[in-house]
């Protein structure tokens, strides 16, 4: 799903956060075992006040990538979480900081985040897919 732009100068961030999502969108695609939705199916809820649980019904995914991209003391903090559209249960999070300078800052917060998730799923070919009462279905990811 598209990042929201939780930083109080909205319009000067606002490439940024888009470009976050497809960003991410394209690493998290390049991952095995994941299936992920396309940017251009994902990107027309920016902005929408839908929940994660009607956003991942209307795509049928069960899982959805959710964050945010807000100021930080020093520059932007990037909050991702990843959530099981049935429960709502969050099944991973994270957080990301680093100056804002725009492309250096775009392309080492998306490596953070898949080096990170590449490496769970190393250790549990599963992990997107579990919740905290155990194993789920195979689901596809947005």
């Amino acid at each position: 799903m598209p990042f929201e732009n939780l930083c109080p100068d909205r319009p000067k961030y606002a490439d940024f956060v888009a470009g976050m999502g497809f960003e991410l969108t394209d690493r998290l695609g390049k991952i095995g075992a994941l299936r992920v939705k396309s940017w251009s199916s994902t990107r027309k809820y920016q902005g929408s006040t839908k929940s994660g649980e009607e956003i991942g019904r209307e795509l049928n995914v069960g899982t959805v990538l959710e964050g945010s991209v807000r100021r930080a003391a020093n520059g932007l903090r990037i909050t991702a979480q990843l959530i099981d559209v049935q429960s709502q249960e969050q099944l991973w999070s994270d957080q990301y900081e680093g100056r804002s300078r725009y492309y250096e800052f775009t392309a080492q917060g998306s490596r953070a985040a898949v080096n990170a998730f590449e490496r769970a799923l190393q250790i549990d070919p599963h992990y997107a897919l579990r919740g905290r009462d155990g194993p789920k279905r195979a689901r596809r990811c947005v």
